[in-house]
């Protein structure tokens, strides 16, 4: 029990690692859009807020909707991550013209990011998990030649 809760633990700190990397990522490449034109500009505490609430959202999301095959858990967690941001934004007063050109932006951005992540993360999970079971059939042979 204590090794499966270890890896549950485990599970989870990658889980958040990956997200905040991920935010970190979609704020990087924000950052230079919102640069993009003077109607796109933003307050200092946008970016910081982004990347703490962001994490937030991406984390959960990819938490509870952890049994979806990654292109479905990557459009569940853009669109919940990015509706709740928007949300803020709305609250927040931006304008109209904000709200047009960002949403959109905000969604492709976080996708492809997080779409390409994932897929590397579920690539290397396999790999790893092909060689434990390559190691787990060596020390089967091992152990039934040597009896």
């Amino acid at each position: 029990m204590g090794a499966a809760r270890l890896l549950s633990w485990k599970k989870i700190f990658f889980e958040f690692l990956a997200s905040f990397v991920i935010i970190l990522l979609f704020t990087l490449i924000d950052w230079l859009v919102h640069q993009a034109h003077w109607s796109l500009s933003v307050p200092p505490g946008y970016f910081s807020n982004k990347i703490i609430f962001g994490t937030i959202y991406f984390f959960i999301s990819i938490l509870i909707f952890e049994k979806l095959n990654y292109l479905h858990k990557t459009l569940v967690a853009t669109t919940i991550t990015v509706f709740l941001l928007q949300i803020r934004y709305i609250v927040t007063g931006y304008s109209l013209l904000f709200h047009s050109v960002i949403f959109p932006a905000h969604f492709i951005i976080l996708f492809l990011i997080s779409w390409g992540l994932l897929k590397l993360k579920i690539k290397t999970s396999i790999k790893y998990k092909f060689k434990d079971l390559r190691k787990d059939f060596q020390n089967h042979i091992e152990k039934h030649h040597s009896s």
